[in-house]
């Protein structure tokens, strides 16, 4: 795709939200040509995002909103593809790009990928985002949502808050012209009424993007769960904060299902938001009411000055009777077993060593790492109890079983799951 070299203020609401899922990627759908004038030849659709998210495993899929027309009429899967840096950025001097999907053999101009058949003319049709799990992330119908909200999927709505991944914006239909429905600055809040036909801007920013003022709630950057004995604490870091009032914590003992509030900023102050903010801020919460072996689950939500609340990906951990601490560094679940080479190495007076236990498992495995000298002799018990599927870090400060400094040496680090282990070799520097 060509670069639009001139850097453009563009205004469009690309924030973490959340209902159904989290569109943690800020990735939405932002053109649409269904209808040509007299043949339909150049139709297309664009995706805008930020620049370096890779949409690899992103689906676009399109579906007929006629009753009689149930499952999609095509699905577009994205093979391999980076968002690029277009040249437009967001108020918050966020890189933004595009991804242009167009009919083959058509002069749509910056076109990424073809078409994997025609658009229907409306009304009553749709295209429904999916991120590379499955999820949801965003959907859009002109001229009416048909049986969309229905069971063609049914899945998506037009109930309740614009900003939920799985709401159904309903723009205006589109026109026997070449015109193309385009997206306002507020992508994302935005209902559907605010789409305008326009003269198509493949790869660029909609005519209608040119005004008005970027609102972005929070910029969030991890949120870890840290596994001790007999507690958990969690970790959050923003980048920036816009309006943001505070955060609400809610814990389960199961990913899904209904979580219970634990703690929130309007009664505990270290939740207290900082309401306007360009820097970055860590927070902490320790959750003392936890059962060592037992697996948690947590949602955190910013709440912005309008009362609406935003919900970030759960993290989980299992506290145990162990000296070490045990990090869940991300949600996304692995597909295999795997140790990674600690780091720093060599090590003084610490190093981090980081392993996956892949999905599929069952919800809890009996896992151990321990760590060995060069004559086979055990050195320290770093973990041992269950882990469910997921990313993890363990510390090892360099002491033995009775907290002696071990000497300078070659260690290894063995981590076993069932029948399945893997061994690093770590050198300790005195």
């Amino acid at each position: 795709m060509e670069k639009l070299y001139a850097t453009i203020l563009l205004t469009l609401l690309l924030f973490v939200t959340a209902l159904l899922g989290q569109n943690a990627y800020g990735v939405y759908i932002n053109e649409i040509r269904a209808n040509d004038n007299v043949v339909d030849n150049i139709e297309l659709v664009e995706l805008i995002g930020p620049a370096g998210t890779d949409l690899s495993g992103f689906k676009i899929e399109h579906r007929n909103g006629n009753a009689d027309n149930d499952g999609p009429v095509w699905t577009h899967t994205i093979s391999s593809f980076v968002i690029p840096d277009d040249g437009v950025t967001d108020n918050q001097g966020t890189a933004l790009g595009f991804y242009v999907v167009a009919q083959q053999n058509s002069s749509v101009p910056n076109t990424d990928a073809t078409l994997p058949g025609l658009l229907q003319n409306g009304p009553d049709d749709g295209l429904i985002l999916y991120d590379d799990l499955g999820n949801i992330i965003d959907a859009v119908a002109w001229g009416g949502e048909g049986d969309l909200t229905v069971d063609d999927p049914g899945t998506v709505t037009t109930i309740g808050s614009p900003s939920a991944n799985n709401y159904l914006h309903i723009t205006i239909n589109d026109d026997e012209s070449d015109n193309s429905l385009q997206a306002p600055n507020n992508v994302v809040d935005d209902d559907g009424s605010g789409w305008k036909l326009d003269a198509a801007t493949p790869g660029a920013i909609n005519f209608n993007q040119t005004g008005g003022d970027l609102s972005l709630p929070v910029t969030l950057s991890s949120f870890t769960a840290i596994a001790g004995n007999g507690q958990i604490t969690l970790r959050w870091v923003t980048e920036s904060e816009t309006g943001n009032l505070g955060f609400v914590l809610c814990r389960n003992t199961e990913r899904d299902g209904e979580y219970s509030l634990i703690s929130s900023y309007e009664s505990n102050p270290a939740l207290q938001g900082q309401y306007n903010f360009s820097n970055r801020h860590v927070y902490t919460f320790t959750d003392r009411m936890v059962v060592n072996g037992v697996t948690y689950w947590y949602k955190l939500a910013d709440v912005d000055v309008n009362g609406r609340y935003t919900y970030h990906q759960p993290v989980h951990a299992t506290p145990q009777a162990t000296d070490s601490e045990i990090i869940t560094t991300g949600d996304n679940l692995p597909a295999d077993f795997y140790l990674y080479p600690n780091y720093p190495n060599p090590f003084n007076p610490n190093t981090t060593i980081k392993f996956y236990i892949p999905a599929g498992e069952d919800e809890a495995s009996p896992v151990s790492l321990v760590v060995f000298n060069v004559l086979g002799e055990q050195v320290k018990t770093l973990y041992q109890g269950t882990r469910a599927p997921g990313q993890y870090e363990v510390r090892w400060d360099g002491l033995d079983e009775f907290g002696r400094v071990v000497p300078g040496g070659v260690y290894y680090a063995l981590l076993k799951m069932n029948e399945l282990q893997r061994t690093i070799k770590m050198v300790f520097l005195k």
